[in-house]
């Protein structure tokens, strides 16, 4: 339960200030929800007060790079994320070691080089499904799945989706859970299957509402204009823009949000250009 985690780890802040693990546990969660900014902010002040071993002291390094990679830092971010690698690896932590490459990884997909994020991942992917390190495997799965999705690779994209959501599930991890059944939709809607993209964008839009997952529950109702926007429905698909435009426009503070939305009601024709454009954008499917 996000919102509880996030207050019980505020309430431990107000008491003892200079507590690292309370400071680390909200520098995550604000990762979690897509709060960048807020999590650097966390995550250097955790850095200040000190980590108590070196196991979190690499623990802290890699998670702030996860969130760098999320301000697109992409050079700082790899850099810490290198180095966090090459001390877990010489200090026998072989699980932070897989944590730290699949982030590597991850970011040189972020930066465009998915030719290298996918070979750095099929180097470590068989290592990590031997030592059961599931949460970095799932992850690797889903960066493939983008990469294919990306190249047009659409059976390959929906294989590398489901073998993550079947970990995600089975780890029971809600927000790769919800992640990969946005991605999972995004490809069903690719392929035209409307009724499969719909059923999955709506489910991954409850766990979304259901744990305040802004980012997500974004995206799932993106999806889901989209469907309707394939079928015909432009008012249906404009409706939901609309509405995602009026909740999450310019004057928030969550521009990526406002950006997605804005990017959106262009490709879909609603507000900012003719409805007609719906039907020559037919064919675009938002990442």
């Amino acid at each position: 339960d996000v919102p509880r985690s996030k207050a019980f780890y505020e309430e431990i802040l107000d008491i003892t200030p200079n507590d690292f693990h309370a400071t680390r546990r909200l520098a995550t969660i604000a990762y979690w929800q897509s709060e960048s900014a807020i999590a650097d902010r966390y995550f250097v002040q955790a850095s200040e007060i000190g980590a108590p071993t070196l196991e979190d002291e690499l623990d802290l390094d890699i998670r702030h790079g996860m969130a760098m990679l999320q301000e697109y830092r992409f050079d700082e971010a790899l850099d810490k994320l290198e180095a966090a690698a090459a001390v877990a690896e010489q200090s026998g932590h072989d699980e932070l070691s897989s944590l730290a490459w699949t982030r590597i990884a991850h970011g040189h997909y972020l930066a465009g080089r998915p030719d290298l994020s996918a070979e750095i991942y099929q180097d470590i992917m068989p290592w990590q499904e031997e030592q059961e390190y599931l949460a970095d495997l799932a992850s690797g799965h889903c960066t493939l799945g983008r990469i294919y999705r990306e190249a047009d690779r659409l059976d390959e994209a929906w294989d590398a989706f489901t073998a993550c959501l079947e970990i995600e599930e089975a780890i029971d991890r809600v927000l790769g859970v919800t992640y990969t059944i946005q991605n999972l939709a995004a490809v069903e809607l690719e392929l035209g299957n409307l009724d499969r993209a719909e059923a999955l964008f709506s489910r991954g839009l409850k766990l979304a509402r259901l744990h305040e997952l802004g980012n997500s529950e974004i995206k799932c109702q993106v999806g889901l204009a989209w469907v309707n926007a394939r079928r015909g429905h432009r008012d249906d698909a404009c409706r939901i823009i609309q509405r995602l435009e009026d909740s999450y426009g310019p004057s928030t503070t969550a521009s990526a949000y406002s950006q997605a939305v804005r990017e959106s009601l262009e490709d879909i024709g609603c507000g900012f250009v003719p409805l007609g454009i719906v039907a020559s954008a037919e064919g675009v499917v938002p990442r």
